[in-house]
């Protein structure tokens, strides 16, 4: 019978490089074992450990110069947003790092580090990321970034408005400030963020997002919860229309939002559906673009003059 491997307590539930290693007793051949995975060079992990993002991350932490902090998508992700953590892992260091290169990490410069922690790692703050996501991304996805941000009030309108003021010769500075113009923190999901922009960059009147609705078919006797309506993702209250994403083209609405598409006549306002995957074939290709699926009639723009025509006709009931 093989002898059952040796884990040193300190190195069973974390990743460790060969350094640490070593100092626990075990070589070079003992880590080439089925007991550890290997995540980089000289970097390890036990084999009873799933390799997750935040393996990942930690791992890497152990090949960053000193002063480095997790950037961009990467501090995103450990901040509780949804960007992707590792593909690629973004680092800053100082100007006058001497580190250039480390395998697997894109490296960034800044005169400013502007630290925190999240997850126990070191990363940007969270008014540096979500400007640093705002001035690199295109300008929907920057906005979809700073809505997500606003609604888990991860960072406040007047602290990113600060920081573009005070970076104004900062590259995508512009840009930022563009989607800060834009953003609404009331939004709940990148998709309402991608169709209330679709409308906006349309020229169509910026809706008012969330309005709550109640359905005029119950007594007012009632509850207010029993006559409550769940809302559309966008309203206009002089046309009294409401406009919301909904799955088409085979993609099944989630029950709420199906019992939101169901109710909302019964609120005597109108809905403008804008079917899900032309926002997003919207957000890829571009507004001008027309859909490639065949139960999807029209361009993007089509659909949105649909939606004003719905909103002038229900103003005239």
């Amino acid at each position: 019978m093989a002898p059952k491997p040796r884990i040193p307590v300190p190195l069973a539930n974390v990743p460790f490089n060969l350094e640490q290693a070593r100092s626990q007793g075990l070589t070079k051949d003992q880590l080439r074992g089925r007991s550890w995975r290997r995540l980089g060079r000289e970097l390890y992990i036990s084999a009873r450990l799933p390799e997750t993002p935040a393996a990942l991350l930690s791992a890497a932490r152990l090949r960053l110069p000193d002063g480095a902090v997790f950037c961009r998508a990467t501090a995103g992700w450990l901040h509780g947003l949804d960007t992707p953590a590792c593909n690629p892992i973004e680092v800053t260091v100082h100007v006058d790092c001497y580190i250039t290169r480390i395998a697997g990490v894109v490296i960034h410069r800044s005169k400013e580090l502007e630290k925190s922690f999240a997850e126990g790692l070191p990363v940007t703050s969270p008014v540096r990321t979500v400007a640093d996501l705002g001035c690199s991304l295109p300008l929907v996805d920057a906005v979809v970034i700073i809505d997500a941000a606003l609604h888990r009030r991860l960072v406040k309108v007047n602290q990113l408005t600060s920081w573009v003021a005070d970076h104004k010769g900062h590259r995508g500075v512009r840009r930022l400030r563009r989607a800060i113009e834009l953003a609404e923190p009331a939004t709940e999901s990148p998709m309402e963020t991608r169709l209330r922009l679709l409308l906006v960059l349309a020229g169509l009147p910026k809706p008012m997002v969330q309005v709550p609705l109640y359905d005029r078919t119950q007594p007012p006797a009632e509850p207010s919860p029993r006559r409550r309506v769940p809302p559309p993702a966008f309203h206009r209250r002089r046309r009294a229309v409401g406009s919301g994403f909904g799955g088409g083209s085979g993609l099944a609405r989630s029950r709420p939002r199906n019992r939101a598409f169901t109710a909302i006549p019964r609120s005597g306002h109108t809905i403008a559906e804008m079917p899900a995957p032309l926002i997003i074939e919207a957000a890829i290709n571009g507004a001008t673009t027309k859909s490639r699926n065949p139960n999807i009639p029209g361009t993007v723009e089509e659909i949105v003059a649909s939606a004003s025509a719905a909103a002038e006709g229900s103003g005239r009931d």
